[in-house]
């Protein structure tokens, strides 16, 4: 659309991007061939016309295999994220447990308050897992 900015001309997404790669890659030597082939897909010098058509109509997990082939650690890399299941389980939790705080109290309860219990609640439930009962 119009104004929208490049993934890679992002200031905060580069940011992010730097942070991310910074973790997954401690040793220097490959975050580095990481960033030169990021810099090579970014800039566009491994597209060829038929990868660029591709790239709005293939699924993203085909589009790395048949064309990631000029950048292979970030071909790898980019399967491995695209390879991760989905889900919301995480956030059918929190509205469960919100769901649950809302109904006891429905009338009484701002919702600030309500929210305030769901992270306390969501936070107790994360330190019990360092107890030795679990």
């Amino acid at each position: 659309g119009t104004g929208r900015v490049p993934p890679n001309r992002n200031p905060e997404i580069s940011k992010n991007r730097e942070i991310c790669l910074g973790r997954l890659y401690s040793d220097s030597h490959r975050l580095k061939i990481i960033n030169s082939e990021f810099a090579s897909f970014s800039g566009g010098r491994s597209d060829s016309v038929q990868a660029a058509m591709a790239r709005d109509e293939e699924d993203p997990v085909n589009w790395w295999l048949c064309f990631g082939a000029a950048t292979p650690n970030l071909q790898q890399l980019a399967l491995k994220l695209l390879s991760q299941p989905a889900n919301s389980s995480c956030c059918e939790r929190n509205w469960s447990t919100y769901s649950q705080i809302h109904n006891i109290k429905r009338n009484k309860l701002t919702s600030k308050r309500a929210e305030d219990l769901v992270y306390v609640h969501s936070n107790l439930r994360l330190l019990s897992r360092t107890s030795d009962a679990y």
